[in-house]
C-alpha cells in the first residue's frame, strides 16, 4: 500500500498527576528507517474493527494524521460545565479585546489534557514569531530523537610522541558541538577555565612539560557556517547572538566589567573573564567627578559607558563616561572565531601551568593537511553532562546559545551534517510525528532569535501535547521549563496566586513579539496545554506582561463545576 507496516500499542499515560490510556498507531517503513507515532485513536471503535476493516481504519487515520490535529470524541456536557465554558470564553475575549492591543496579532489556543477538549481558540492557525517559544521545538525534538542521555565528547589527541616529558607534535582539540564546555550556565560559581585546568593535570600525569607542536582547535564536527538566518547585525557583538560552531568555550561568551578610577580624569578600570590575551582594548572611556543626579529621592547615574565588540574581530571597544562614585557596569559580550578562542586560551592555562608551548593556537583550517586522526593519539576525552541537564539550561534560562548548538546537533547525529537547514529537518521530522504539516511552518534556527522564523499557537500546543505521550522524556521536558513564581524566567511572575508553582511554561520575547507556552491545572485540577503568541504590538511590554498573567490567573482559577463562591 503505502510502505508502512502497521500495529497497536496500548498505553497508560501518566501526566503531573493523571494517567490516560491510548492506542497508539505505529507505523514502519524499513526502507527509511522511519517510526511515526500517531497518538489520541479513539479506543472503543478499533475493539470492534477486524481484518481489512482494521487496515481500512488505519489507512485512513494515517492520512487524517498529517492533516489535522486528533482530538477526543464529543462527550456530554452538563449545564453547569456549558455554562462555566460560555463564561470563560467571554472572559478571554474581553480581556483579549482590550484596545491596546487592537493593531496587534494574537494568537492563542487553551486545551485539555484530559479529555482533549478546546476550551478557546484564537487565529489559532496563524503564523505567528514565536521568539523564545521555538525553544519548546528544539529541546523537545532533541530529547525524542537524541535520548535525555546523549552526551558531547571532547576529545584532547596528537599527532605526534611523548620523548622524553617533551610532546612532539601538535595537541589538538577535537570538538564535537558540546555547549557546556567551561560554560558558565551550565557550571555557575566554577571558573570557564575550571576545565582546561583539569586537562593540564592530566597532561602534566603523561609526564608532559613541553609540547613541541601547535594548539590546533579543530571545530569541523559542524559546518563552518557561524549565524543562522535572520538575526540581527546590531545584535551579533552580545551574548545573545553567539556564533555557533563545533568547538566552542564559555558560552561563547566573555564578561567585561568596567569599575570607576581612583579620581576624576583617571581611566576607568576594566576585567575580562575569562582572562585572556586573545582580546584587544579599545579604552576611550574616562572617569567623572560629578555627582550622581537626584531625581526626587531616587539617585539617577549619569554614566554613560558603553562596552561592545568591533564587527568581525575581537577589538573591545570601552567608551563614554562613568560616574566616580558608581558601581561597576557590566557588559556581557559575544566572541568571533570561537575555535581560535577555545584554544587560545587552552595554551595560556597550560603556560600557567608551567607547560611550555612553542607553537601557537591555530584552528584545523590553518593547516595544510585534513587532520587523520586514524594516526592519531587519544590523551583525554572529556564527557559533558547529559542532554537531560542541557535542556534545563536552555528552558529555564532561555539560552540562545545551547539551542542553536544543540539544533545542528541534530542535524549531524541525525541527517548526518552540522548545520542548520540540516538541523531544521530533523526537526521537521519530529514535527510531523506530533501531526504538524511541516510545510506550513517557517523555522531558521533553533532559538526563535530569527525574525523569519514563523509557527502558530496551534503548532506549539500539539509539540506540547505530543510531548507528553513519552513516558520517559516527558517528566525531563516537563522539569526543564521555567515554573511560574519559582525559577527561571518566569520567577518573579504571580508569586502570591494560584499560579504560582502550578504553571510550567516557556516565556519568548522580541520586539514586538511576545509568547507563552506551556502547561498548568486549574482549579478542578484538570490538566490544561496552551499557547498565546502576540506580535505587532506598540504598547509597552509590561501592558503585554499583564495581559498574559491575566490570562494565566484565569485559567489556573477556572471550574467545570463552579461553585457560587468562584462566581
Amino acid at each position: 500500500m503505502d510502505g508502512y507496516s502497521y500495529k497497536t500499542i496500548v498505553r497508560h499515560i501518566r501526566v503531573r498527576g493523571w494517567t490516560y490510556r491510548h492506542i497508539d498507531v505505529l507505523a514502519y517503513r524499513k526502507t527509511l528507517n522511519t517510526i511515526r507515532l500517531y497518538p489520541y485513536m479513539p479506543i472503543r471503535p478499533l475493539r470492534i474493527l477486524r481484518g481489512a476493516a482494521f487496515l481500512i481504519a488505519i489507512l485512513i487515520f494515517h492520512q487524517a494524521a498529517h492533516a489535522q490535529p486528533i482530538t477526543a470524541p464529543a462527550r456530554e456536557q452538563s449545564p453547569a460545565e456549558v455554562r462555566a465554558l460560555a463564561d470563560l470564553e467571554r472572559d478571554l475575549a474581553k480581556t483579549l479585546g482590550d484596545e491596546k492591543f487592537s493593531n496587534a496579532e494574537i494568537g492563542i489556543e487553551i486545551r485539555s489534557l484530559k479529555t482533549g477538549d478546546k476550551l478557546f481558540s484564537l487565529d489559532a492557525d496563524k503564523n505567528l514569531l514565536p521568539a523564545s517559544n521555538l525553544k519548546l521545538v528544539t529541546t523537545s525534538a532533541a530529547l525524542h530523537l537524541l535520548g535525555p542521555d546523549f552526551h558531547y565528547s571532547t576529545q584532547i589527541v596528537t599527532n605526534g610522541k611523548i620523548v622524553k616529558q617533551t610532546l612532539k607534535g601538535d595537541l589538538i582539540i577535537r570538538g564535537s558541538g558540546d555547549p557546556t564546555l567551561g560554560s558558565p550556565s551550565m557550571f555557575p560559581g566554577k571558573a570557564p577555565t575550571a576545565i582546561f585546568d583539569d586537562w593540564a593535570d592530566s597532561l602534566e600525569a603523561l609526564g608532559i612539560e613541553k609540547i613541541e607542536g601547535s594548539i590546533v582547535a579543530d571545530a569541523s564536527y559542524f559546518t563552518s557556517d557561524l549565524y543562522p538566518l535572520g538575526w540581527a547585525v546590531e545584535d551579533l557583538p552580545y551574548y545573545y547572538a553567539t556564533q555557533s560552531a563545533g568547538l566552542v568555550f564559555a558560552d561563547d561568551a566573555v564578561s567585561v566589567t568596567v569599575s570607576p578610577g581612583i579620581r576624576g580624569g583617571a581611566k576607568p578600570v576594566y576585567e575580562i573573564t575569562p582572562e585572556s590575551e586573545y582580546f584587544q582594548m579599545n579604552d576611550l572611556a574616562v572617569t567623572r567627578d560629578a555627582p550622581m543626579k537626584h531625581s526626587d529621592t531616587i539617585a539617577v547615574s549619569s554614566n554613560t559607558i558603553s562596552v561592545t565588540r568591533d564587527a568581525g574581530g575581537n577589538t573591545i571597544s570601552i567608551q563614554g563616561s562613568i560616574d566616580k562614585n558608581s558601581p561597576a557596569v557590566n557588559e556581557q559580550l559575544s566572541v568571533d572565531d570561537p575555535p581560535l578562542y577555545a584554544a587560545t586560551v587552552l595554551r595560556g592555562v597550560l603556560r600557567a601551568h608551567g607547560i611550555v608551548v612553542t607553537g601557537a593556537a591555530i584552528t584545523a583550517a590553518d593547516l595544510d593537511e585534513r587532520i587523520n586522526y586514524n594516526s592519531t593519539r587519544l590523551l583525554i576525552e572529556h564527557s559533558s553532562p547529559p542532554l537531560s541537564e542541557i535542556v534545563k539550561v536552555i528552558n529555564k534560562k532561555s539560552h540562545n546559545f545551547f539551542s542553536e548548538q544543540l539544533l545542528r546537533t541534530l542535524g549531524k547525529e541525525t541527517l548526518g551534517k552540522g548545520d542548520w537547514r540540516t538541523g531544521v529537518q530533523a526537526e521537521k521530522k519530529y514535527l510531523s510525528f506530533a501531526t504538524i504539516e511541516p510545510d506550513r511552518i517557517a523555522l531558521y534556527d533553533g532559538s526563535g532569535l530569527s525574525r523569519m522564523d514563523l509557527v502558530s499557537a496551534s503548532d506549539l500546543v500539539n509539540v506540547l501535547r505530543y510531548a507528553t505521550f513519552d513516558q520517559k522524556t516527558f517528566p525531563i521536558f516537563d522539569s526543564s521549563l521555567p515554573v511560574m513564581g519559582i525559577d527561571g524566567t518566569l520567577s518573579e511572575r504571580l508569586k502570591d496566586s494560584r499560579a504560582s508553582g502550578n504553571v510550567h511554561a516557556k516565556t519568548g520575547s522580541l520586539t514586538g513579539a511576545r509568547s507563552l507556552s506551556g502547561y498548568l491545572r486549574t482549579k478542578d485540577d484538570e490538566p490544561l496545554v496552551f499557547s498565546i503568541i502576540i506580535n505587532n504590538y506598540t504598547t509597552p511590554g509590561s501592558d503585554v506582561g499583564n495581559l498574559l498573567d491575566l490570562i494565566i490567573l484565569r485559567l489556573v482559577n477556572f471550574s467545570r463545576n463552579p461553585t457560587s463562591n468562584d462566581r
